[in-house]
């Protein structure tokens, strides 16, 4: 076939190339808003669609004198090609918004997240969806369009106009990019590595470290008496960093601004770090205080860093010492990151919560929950009906896990947040509750997304709240993982602990980023690019021999927790019993 027999409309492969950069258009503006970033990003459908159409056709060029059964299997393999990237694009459209944000690229995925993948974050109605979409342009693709025919000189020129405007907006509007491949090209050619380093078996194998560096967990409940009549409130903030905090806190206006109202009695921590860019290893790391050098979701996760579900933690110290438990959450479903805790009570959604007048998404699989303030009143009865011997709540907030929020609100979590503990604060000062409570303010982690992160995401708000205290900036250097010291110094009336020498974090699931920043300030920022090979992408203050030095304790200390996980087969002993106490299932 020439190039005019194979660029028509009559030939299949040519319109359901066509057919299918307009339902990717028609998928998108179903799923979001943003037109402009809809419109450039299914310019960038079209063009690799265009791409992979043009492979075929000069495969088809080569194959000419070849036998029929060639080119029968030269088209087998297109239409795999072209239905799995279209399944892609599909997928893409779906959590379009969130994948602005992300940036999703190939380097993101292996095959040990693709269980996580499909079992956490694709709702079943995706499932179906998918594959109606995508019989649906497959059957399309058979009507005849020659009437069309006149057009079909414009169509080819609007295709090539297409593709040079994707490379407009590969060099000009990343920003608003959302294809996995143009991430990928972005990331490889404009990505910032600066140099490689190397480690080696043997040297790693033969580094020492003080395990006290990263293990600080509770070594003897005994040793730890709390006092009696308090009620320690802990909120979790959703990957808030530091810096977007502090910004979108001062926009909200004064006489609605809980954080500066209650700023004279506020002690606030500047330089604090999270250890683990995910929630789930965050929550553990600040509740167990240990370090988890592991991105969180990863199929066996138990036998990487299982060994922390058989440490010491926050929540049975205060069991101990005569306290009420209590998880909170807007969520429907139990689930990990606070069922491996022994709570006296779990307060989630019963299934047959009435939700009306609250927004309840449904993006993803793991998100079966509403917003927060659907909770509040509970949190207030439960807050004034509690133990009066103690009471040490941990809610972790669920407005922000992905973008549908701010979408439906136009609040940013901050602004949120602020409302939510507004309320709630008034309401204690109304009952007279604001004596010997302790309002402990944090994030799990920094922003996401898989662009290269400077070291603010990493860094994140703590404020300690209690009418005892007088405003204090604390620019000492913390991580999640002494928030076990730095609660107990405020409740123990003690000396703070001393500030940490360095803080090592990691990158969400699939950045294979890893960090190191020291009480002077110097830092590094590295991707892992093989077997103890790194690409160091950003440092400040850190010579070659120091960096090697600092990627060795953290690989040995991996090792060494990967290890410590395989002792037994650690699992989520309590899961069921806490489903039981909330009344959902796990």
């Amino acid at each position: 076939m020439g190039f005019d027999e194979f660029f028509t409309l009559e030939h299949y492969p040519y319109k359901l190339m066509l057919l299918s950069g307009i339902f990717l258009f028609v998928v998108k503006l179903f799923f979001s808003n943003n037109y402009l970033a809809v419109f450039l990003n299914s310019l960038l459908d079209f063009t690799f669609l265009l791409i992979i159409y043009c492979l075929l056709f000069i495969a088809d060029k080569q194959i000419i004198s070849r036998k029929e059964s060639t080119r029968a299997w030269t088209y087998l393999l297109f239409y795999v090609l072209f239905l799995f990237n279209l399944g892609v694009f599909v997928l893409n459209s779906f959590f379009f918004n969130d994948s602005i944000v992300m940036k999703y690229s190939l380097s993101n995925f292996n095959l040990g997240v693709i269980g996580f993948f499909f079992k956490s974050l694709i709702p079943l109605k995706y499932f179906i969806l998918g594959p109606i979409i995508l019989i649906a342009i497959l059957a399309l693709s058979f009507i005849d369009l020659k009437k069309f025919a006149s057009i079909e000189s414009y169509l080819k020129k609007l295709l090539v106009l297409i593709a040079l405007l994707s490379i407009v907006i590969f060099l000009f509007k990343f920003d608003s990019v959302s294809n996995i491949y143009v991430t990928t090209l972005h990331e490889k050619f404009f990505g910032n590595s600066i140099k490689e380093i190397a480690l080696t078996a043997k040297t790693v194998s033969e580094t020492n470290y003080s395990s006290n560096l990263f293990d600080k967990q509770i070594r003897n409940y005994s040793e730890h008496a709390l006092p009696k009549n308090q009620r320690v409130l802990m909120f979790v903030l959703e990957q808030t960093s530091y810096k977007t905090f502090i910004e979108d806190m001062n926009k909200i206006p004064e006489d609605q601004n809980f954080f500066k109202m209650v700023k004279p009695r506020t002690n606030i921590f500047t330089n604090h770090y999270t250890n683990d860019q995910d929630s789930m290893t965050a929550i553990w790391t600040m509740l167990n205080s240990n370090f988890i050098p592991y991105e969180c979701y990863m199929d066996n996760w138990n036998k990487y860093y299982g060994f922390v579900l058989g440490t010491n933690d926050l929540v049975n110290l205060f069991n101990r010492n005569g306290y009420e438990t209590n998880a909170v959450s807007s969520v429907y479903t139990a689930g990990l990151i606070m069922g491996i805790y022994n709570w006296t009570k779990v307060t989630y959604l019963k299934p047959d919560r009435n939700a009306t007048g609250f927004f309840c998404p449904e993006d993803f699989e793991y998100e079966k929950g509403c917003e927060d303030k659907i909770i509040l009143e509970d949190v207030k009865s439960l807050i004034n009906n509690s133990n009066p011997a103690g009471l040490f709540m941990v809610q972790e907030f669920i407005y922000g896990h992905g973008t549908a929020y701010e979408e439906r609100f136009h609040d940013t979590r901050t602004k949120y947040y602020n409302d939510y503990l507004l309320e709630l604060y008034g309401y204690l000062k109304q009952n007279n509750l604001l004596e010997n409570t302790t309002i402990v303010i944090l994030a799990d982690h920094g922003e996401k997304g898989y662009n290269e992160k400077q070291l603010w995401n990493y860094q994140t708000p703590l404020m300690i709240i209690n009418e005892d205290l007088n405003y204090s900036e604390i620019d000492g250097l913390y991580s999640t993982s002494d928030f076990k010291d730095i609660l107990l110094s405020y409740l123990q009336k003690t000396p703070l602990k001393k500030e940490e020498d360095f803080v090592y974090f990691v990158g969400q699931t699939q950045s294979s980023e890893i960090g190191y920043v020291d009480r002077e300030g110097n830092y590094f920022l590295a991707k892992i690019s093989g077997d103890n090979s790194f690409s160091i992408r950003n440092f400040r203050g850190m010579g070659d021999k120091q960096i090697e030095e600092k990627l060795n304790i953290f690989e040995k200390y991996k090792d060494d927790s990967a290890a410590k996980s395989c002792v037994k087969n650690y699992w989520c002993e309590l899961c069921q019993q806490n489903a039981l106490k909330a009344g959902i299932d796990s």
